[in-house]
């Protein structure tokens, strides 16, 4: 029996010592463990001790296994050798002591013996084996799992942006672009073409707030001027520090901060953070708590202005001229479109004393209301610091607070003695109201330099930076993704904190859908371009040391670099190239997350597949080697392991995978669900700000299309359309909304003519309200009906005296001479509630509620709006009837609908005054008009009007309508007139003509059109015949019907017939002499210079020669100009 159980021990520890080869080989050849690990050198270790231990006590280990089978046989049988137990015993001693010698214990647990090595090590295994299982866990997860994760979150994200993109951003660009058809359309204003005679002030003095004045004062001062200046609204010291601040900045600069300006050499301007700095937050603080300043920019801009831009420019010397500009263009501003587009103002800080010679800044006011861009400021515009001849400059901490479409410019710095000049500039606007009624843009034309962490906020969050302006707070709220809800106070209002400025995302928007400032073609070239980038993504953190760094991508070279944008061609446009950019990124990723996780599952199936093939083979060597030890288990739980891993990692990022993807479906259906979503899916966010029906829709795409030949093509040319100028008053429902007025000013008060006619009715009704004592009353009392109607109509007299016209702006934005009755009812309106503060709020209020039924996105419908309109009209009878105040001779509101809704354009048609047309410009008669039961407005007009027409003095300005005969400067360039028709008016003065020949002269201004008197006999003009080309000079000798004269040409007897299209009017050129000095231009040029008369040729031209010794051959007189 031992002999036999001896046999089979030495055969088992063959085979463990074989198992034992074969374990070690597989360790010293897995590729998952580094060969110089602490884990392989343990495991090498541990097999080698138990091989020792074989070799050392394999007979004890035999002895032992033999006696305690004997011994367990002998305890199962009951019987036995007491010899044999004995030595069984002492065996069983010796094998103990054997194994305890070395390092060994003999342990029985359940009647099992345990391995000698699990005894001494099995705490410390254990512990490794958890350690090394969550390390490779982590290092799976980091540099696997983690990775494809990601791989894949990119993948969501720019799925969810293209959905984005396309159903919101997209459409959103589309209503923000602002075209021609707008244009047209959204005229609150016309085309004002400026001249010098529009400046409003000509010295610094004029400008100056001084402390008498009160709020209100410094808002008309605004809408007079444009600009204002006010004292000390920094200390000099607070100036001076931030001076220093700014000249040591300026040398820091780096690429992503440097702001570009006009003339940029020898100028730097940087971005600003409201806390980087405290020297800046101090100036804040300071310029919110002016006394004055902080009314009047509330006052002028609204309640918690947005802040839109802050910035500092500096310049030294040797800095040159900047040309006259705007900072917003005119075919994007206010001026002409107040509800498209929000008005700014920005407030530029002197920091030091600065004089002329150091380029205090120029100034021209009163030109903020200007359509143009015209060489009005030269000759005529000044500095705001005087004269340095004089002792004048302008003070350290002085300010000048100047609507963004005043022209102005920095001038040369021509002072080497002097140091840099610095200028501290923030620009205020409009907040954005809710998106249910929002229709407004920023201005075009603006470079609003505001670091991006800095949109969004509000004045008074710049006032509280140190509390509001928190970073990364600053960020979310600059991208426009979150803000602060506010606290509600016991009223139920948020405070300040929760409302919104203007979000770098949505500016931005603005500028590309317009390709503004920002967003020009050549500058998507630069930006798409190798090397050379114009944007960067500039995200400001704060570090440990409270400064500021920049983390800053270079967008357009890393695209371009990984072929993840379109590539840029000279016809590409921003939105193109976003569009492309966008389908490229998404459908890159798509293919990368396909390939990477593609080659991932081939990689992980072909290692589980080769080590499951690697134990099946290990499997099939061992089946004769006898039972499967414990090392066998340790064998396959290597091979299985890894396969067991491999289906908790694809667990792992699958559930990470559908969590992203969860999200994003949440997120997508928040967004689709906001109010922004909404706003763009209904088409009505950013929107035109004016409902017109269906028939002027139609109507305005004639007038665009219209290609000016005369036709009359129905209701185009019959529209009165008329030229307007300064003299005329101008009435326009437009501007009944609420947030237009918040501060009580309508821009239209500020119009040359409406300002004169509200003097006249502030004078007529200061002398009407004095009653018999002399004191101020009520002065209905004491009026009788005839008498106030005199007051109405000396009114009425006097402005037409003045050469002044009653102009409407009707649906279609077009401005027309109104009837005689509308002019006589809005001077009434004027007079009765001159002296009636409450019945003046309760009309304005009314007004409010008309406009929002009228155009108001919030209040659809034909019936809802014409009936709730009837029902305000009856409500502001009652309360004006108990006032004492006829109906009959006021009109309260312009309640009638004759251009809102498509049935009630066909009965305007039907309706329409007929017009008694004179030969002269001025106020046309009208006749009375024709009555109409739909007409409202009609039943309440005054039974007898005397005729306004009656000793009519005529402004120098022309005063002309669509329709009329009118003699023109040909291309507005030359001294020669010709005869020709009005076909069409845009924007009130852009003026195309219709000559008698039948040629088409286009957008011509009314500076070059002029009244035509009929030709008179004996008048000399210039004629040429039918056949020759060259006009001369000739006599009318007399006049036919049907456009034809005889004329006598100079020279002859003989009088020839012609038809007037061969007979112009001329002025005759300013004379000049061989040797004159005189300014001409060169090459056609805008500017002229100096030269000298060398010859005068046949045709009446000259040929100058120039100082620098360049010719210029036959120049026309009328280009020519004598030097004084």
């Amino acid at each position: 029996m031992s002999v036999t159980t001896t046999q089979k021990g030495q055969q088992q520890e063959i085979g463990i010592q074989q198992q034992l080869k074969q374990l070690r080989r597989k360790l010293q050849g897995c590729k998952e463990v580094d060969a110089d690990s602490e884990a392989m050198a343990f495991a090498l270790r541990t097999i080698q001790q138990v091989e020792d231990s074989y070799k050392n006590g394999s007979r004890k280990i035999t002895r032992t296994s033999t006696n305690s089978t004997s011994a367990n046989n002998t305890s199962r049988n009951g019987e036995g050798d007491n010899t044999t137990n004995d030595d069984a015993i002492n065996n069983s001693k010796l094998s103990n002591a054997n194994a305890n010698a070395n390092g060994h214990t003999h342990e029985h647990d359940g009647g099992k013996e345990r391995h000698p090595l699990k005894s001494s090590q099995k705490k410390k295994t254990t512990m490794l084996s958890k350690l090394k299982s969550i390390l490779f866990t982590l290092i799976q997860f980091i540099f696997l799992e983690l990775p494809l994760v990601s791989l894949f979150a990119l993948l969501v994200f720019t799925t969810s942006f293209s959905h984005l993109y396309d159903q919101y951003l997209n459409p959103q660009l589309d209503l923000m672009t602002y075209t021609d058809h707008n244009r047209t359309m959204d005229q609150t204003y016309y085309h004002r073409i400026c001249t010098h005679e529009d400046m409003t002030a000509h010295t610094p003095d004029e400008l100056m707030i001084t402390d008498d004045f009160t709020t209100q004062d410094c808002l008309e001062h605004m809408m007079v001027h444009g600009m204002s200046m006010y004292p000390q609204i920094l200390q000099s010291s607070t100036a001076s520090n931030l001076r220093d601040w700014i000249l040591e900045r300026n040398t820091q600069i780096a690429p992503e901060d440097e702001i570009d300006v006009i003339a940029n050499e020898h100028r730097w301007s940087f971005y600003i953070g409201a806390n980087e700095h405290p020297s800046v937050t101090k100036a804040l603080h300071e310029i919110t708590h002016h006394p004055v300043f902080r009314q009047a920019l509330e006052q002028i801009v609204g309640p918690n202005p947005a802040i839109i831009e802050m910035t500092a420019i500096t310049s030294e010397y040797g800095a040159a001229d900047q040309f006259w500009h705007p900072d917003v263009i005119p075919q994007g501003s206010a001026a002409k479109y107040a509800q498209s587009f929000v008005p700014s103002y920005a407030l530029f800080v002197a920091l030091q004393d600065i004089t002329d010679m150091m380029g205090a800044t120029e100034v021209c006011p009163g030109t903020y209301m200007c359509g143009e861009e015209a060489d009005v400021c030269d000759g005529h515009g000044f500095q705001v610091s005087g004269h340095s001849k004089m002792g004048e400059y302008w003070h350290s901490g002085d300010a000048i607070f100047m609507n963004q479409q005043s022209y102005h410019r920095g001038p040369a710095h021509k002072d080497p003695k002097k140091g840099k000049r610095s200028l501290f500039i923030i620009t205020f606007s409009p907040r954005p109201e809710s998106m249910d009624v929002e229709t407004r843009l920023l201005g075009q034309g603006g470079s609003y330099s505001l670091r991006k962490d800095m949109w969004g906020h509000t004045l008074e969050d710049f006032e509280n930076a140190s509390d509001r302006m928190k970073w990364p707070w600053t960020i979310l709220r600059g991208l426009g993704l979150w803000k602060d809800n506010g606290v509600s106070n016991l009223m139920g209002k948020k405070s300040s904190s929760a409302q919104w400025g203007w979000d770098w995302i949505t500016q931005n928007s603005m500028r590309i859908a317009n390709t503004d400032t920002g967003y020009f073609q050549n500058q998507l070239m630069d930006f798409a371009s190798d090397g050379h980038y114009y944007k960067y993504l500039n995200i400001h953190f704060p570090n440990v040391f409270k400064s500021e760094f920049s983390l800053n991508f270079k967008l357009g070279g890393l695209a371009n670099l990984l072929q993840m944008a379109p590539k840029v061609d000279e016809d590409m446009e921003w939105r193109e190239y976003m569009e492309g950019t966008v389908e490229i990124w998404k459908k890159k990723v798509m293919q990368v997350n396909i390939v990477v996780h593609a080659v991932i599952l081939m990689i992980t199936v072909l290692v589980c597949v080769s080590l499951l093939s690697v134990q099946k083979m290990e499997r099939g060597r061992d089946n004769g080697n006898g039972p499967k030890s414990e090392l066998d288990s340790v064998s396959d739980s290597i091979s299985v392991s890894p396969i067991k891993g491999a289906f908790k990692s694809i667990r792992r990022v699958a559930v990470l995978d559908g969590i992203l993807i969860l999200v994003a479906l949440l997120l997508l259906q928040r967004t689709a669900d906001s109010k922004w979503a909404n706003e763009i899916t209904s088409r009505t966010l950013y929107g035109s700000p004016f409902r017109v029906p269906s028939e002027t829709l139609a109507l305005a795409e004639d007038i665009l299309n219209d290609n000016g030949n005369g036709n009359d093509n129905g209701d185009v040319m019959n529209r009165d359309h008329a030229v307007i100028s300064l003299a005329d008053v101008l009435i326009s429902e437009r501007f009944n909304v609420r947030y237009l007025n918040m501060n009580g000013v309508n821009w239209l008060d500020f119009h040359e003519g409406n300002m004169k006619l509200r003097s006249k009715v502030k004078g007529v009704g200061a002398s009407a309200m004095m009653g018999s004592t002399g004191t101020a009353t009520n002065y209905s009392p004491h009026l009788t009906s005839k008498d106030k109607q005199r007051l109405i109509l000396s009114i009425l007299d006097g402005t037409e005296r003045e050469g002044s016209r009653f102009l409407k702006q009707n649906s279609y934005g077009d401005w027309i001479v109104a009837p005689q009755d509308y002019a006589y009812r809005y001077v009434s309106k004027l007079v009765h509630l001159e002296s009636r503060a409450l019945l003046a709020a309760l009309e304005e209020e009314g007004r409010y509620i008309s406009g929002a039924y009228k155009h108001g996105r919030t209040l659809n419908g034909i019936t809802l709006r014409v009936q709730s309109m009837k029902h305000i009209y009856g409500i502001m009878e009652a309360l004006f009837e108990d006032a004492g105040i006829s109906m009959s001779d006021l009109n309260l509101m312009d309640h009638t609908h004759d251009d809102d809704d498509d049935d009630q354009v066909k009965v305007v048609k039907q309706t329409k005054l007929k017009v008694a047309r004179s030969h002269v410009f001025g106020l046309k008669q009208m006749t009375t008009p024709i009555k109409s039961k739909s007409s409202i407005h009609s039943l309440l007009l005054p039974r007898r009007i005397p005729s306004l027409s009656a000793g009519v003095m005529f402004s120098t300005e022309l005063m002309g309508m669509l329709g009329d005969t009118v003699e023109v400067q040909y291309g507005g360039m030359h001294n020669e007139y010709y005869k020709g028709k009005i076909v069409k008016i845009t924007e009130g003065s852009q003026i195309d003509i219709q000559y008698i020949d039948g040629e088409i002269d286009s957008g011509l201004a009314p500076k070059h059109l002029r009244k035509f008197e009929p030709y008179a006999k004996g008048e000399q003009v210039q004629c040429r015949t039918k056949y020759q080309e060259l006009y001369r000079n000739c006599i009318i000798d007399k006049v036919l019907p049907n456009d034809i004269a005889y004329i006598i040409l100079e020279g002859q007897r003989s009088r020839t017939k012609l038809a007037e299209k061969f007979i112009r009017r001329y002025i005759p050129d300013e004379t000049f002499q061989v040797g004159d000095a005189v300014n001409s231009p060169f090459q056609g040029s805008e500017e002229v210079f100096k030269g000298t008369i060398t010859a005068e040729n046949k045709d009446g031209t000259y040929n100058i020669l120039f100082e620098d010794g360049d010719w210029e051959h036959y120049v026309p007189a009328f280009e020519l100009e004598h030097l004084d």
